[in-house]
């Protein structure tokens, strides 16, 4: 039990001291990082941006995956 309320402990003052981290992160001008370190940065939040926002899988297959298996269509009114 003792073992239990060390562990719940240590989550929470790690959970307020990323929410510090991330305030703090929140409110700096990112004027003076280099871009060598800024584009990888943006990249990477990007990618979890989209990990995010894919529809989620499905038996090992997202939406787009199954749709790619479908011949495309494109519609030309001049044809």
């Amino acid at each position: 039990m003792a073992h239990e309320q060390n562990r719940t402990a240590k989550i929470e003052y790690y959970s307020k001291l990323i929410k510090k981290i991330k305030d703090d992160l929140a409110s700096r001008d990112l004027s003076k990082i280099p871009t060598e370190k800024l584009l990888p940065l943006m990249i990477t939040c990007e990618k979890k941006l989209s990990e995010l926002t894919l529809p989620q899988q499905i038996g090992g297959d997202s939406f787009f995956n199954l749709a790619s298996d479908y011949p495309s269509f494109n519609f030309n009114p001049e044809e």
